[in-house]
């Protein structure tokens, strides 16, 4: 006969209490025991309950306990669900559920099946997006089927037409950058596109190697992490700027995903071209790498960090979108820092070196930003947006407009 080692039986009718709920009855107490001539076989549960930052859900399988980790709460994706914000063009779903494009067009980027330049919203062919991404010259959905669409230029292919990429199933995340995309599926992160840092240059997802328990991937220029179950960050890539957040700047690539050291408790990660921030449960960020708008106060400094950084005025923000202007959303309402050159926001073209807050704007759910515009979407579905507007990315239907230094209302 078999005999639990003493720890499993312990072990065991502390899981049986998880699965059972309050109130129910444990794990037997009487050992089993052998007949006389009997040999006996000692079997020893493989592991103790794994530490898990958000509770665990856990069976008993075979006599011994079984857990996995919950996900975090409220885990925001890499960009925003109905709203983004690339270099000159912007997505978003509006008030009717519909989605749309404008902008630059040049790679049938918009998803409209032309290549022409839209200076005005303009509806999207992807009928059932639950999630939409962008990177330079192409985007991407998550379709209402967990399986991915891509259109537009990613370096291996063009086309104007929805693209499904294969060998995806039961994704929950993606997110983009530049030239490459990622996605979540099973806990494991595959990415496609051009990652020179990477070594992909393909059409078809490579996975990440080492990833088994992610719930969220964010995407940087060349180098990407992700958010695990347990609420901490493994990053991979490279790290010139800091990306890494291991406390060195190198030109040395990691592509293994690595832990980031002194956060934990992560729910939620945004990301720039070359700096990441991350939200923690007790509403405290933490920021590495460089993020194009600069100083802010005393608490982020220009140059940036290759250590995790408490950004204390971003405490308690409910979204971020970080770009050469880089937003917050607190209690509905918009304030931004950075770069201005009318980008900011505020109708003024000076620096902002402290949170301001931008006019006319409440009730606000999404927040986006690009290397030159932003847009920002209410709990109603409208959408304002507000920078440069060249390729007709702010979206105000006139092609000769060039920088919109306050927010205008495009759906």
């Amino acid at each position: 006969m078999r005999i639990q080692h003493p720890l499993a039986a312990v072990i065991v009718a502390a899981v049986s209490a998880v699965v059972s709920g309050a109130g129910c009855s444990s794990a037997p107490t009487d050992e089993p025991t052998a007949r006389e001539g009997e040999d006996l076989q000692i079997h020893f549960c493989p592991e103790i309950l794994p530490f898990c930052a958000y509770g665990r859900t856990c069976t008993v399988q075979n006599g011994c306990p079984f857990c996995t980790c919950d996900a975090p709460p409220n885990v925001a994706p890499a960009r925003d669900l109905a709203l983004v914000s690339m270099s000159e063009s912007s997505y978003a779903r509006g008030p009717d559920g519909t989605l749309h494009a404008w902008g630059q067009n040049d790679f049938g980027q918009l998803d409209d099946g032309t290549t022409s330049n839209r200076y005005a919203p303009s509806p999207m062919q992807v009928p059932d997006a639950t999630q939409l991404v962008a990177g330079e010259d192409f985007g991407c959905a998550l379709r209402a089927d967990a399986t991915v669409s891509c259109w537009g230029y990613q370096g291996a292919s063009t086309s104007t037409a929805l693209q499904s990429i294969p060998g995806l199933a039961n994704v929950t995340q993606i997110a983009a950058a530049d030239t490459y995309a990622c996605a979540v599926t099973g806990g494991q992160v595959w990415c496609w596109g051009t990652i020179p840092t990477f070594g992909i240059n393909v059409a078809a997802p490579s996975q990440v190697a080492g990833l088994t328990n992610a719930v969220q991937v964010a995407a940087m220029d060349q180098t990407a992490c992700a958010l695990l179950t347990d609420g901490t960050v493994d990053c991979w890539g490279s790290n010139v700027y800091g990306e890494l957040g291991n406390g060195q700047n190198s030109d040395t690539i990691v592509k293994t995903p690595a832990p980031v050291p002194s956060i934990s408790g992560v729910t939620g990660l945004a990301t720039g071209q070359y700096g990441i921030c991350a939200s923690e449960a007790n509403g405290q960020v933490w920021c590495w790498g460089v993020i194009s708008s600069g100083e802010l106060l005393n608490a982020w400094p220009a140059q940036g960090s290759a250590t995790p950084i408490h950004v204390q005025p971003l405490d308690g923000a409910s979204a971020l979108a970080l770009g050469v202007t880089s937003c917050a959303v607190f209690s509905g309402s918009v304030q931004c820092w950075g770069f201005n050159r009318g980008l900011l926001g505020n109708g003024a073209t000076a620096p902002a070196y402290s949170l301001t807050p931008i006019p006319g704007l409440s009730s606000i759910t999404e927040i986006a930003s690009s290397l030159d515009h932003t847009c920002a979407r209410s709990s109603s579905g409208n959408v304002w947006c507000w920078g440069d507007d060249y390729y007709g990315q702010v979206g105000v239907g006139d092609p000769a407009s060039d920088d919109i230094e306050s927010p205008v209302q495009v759906l």
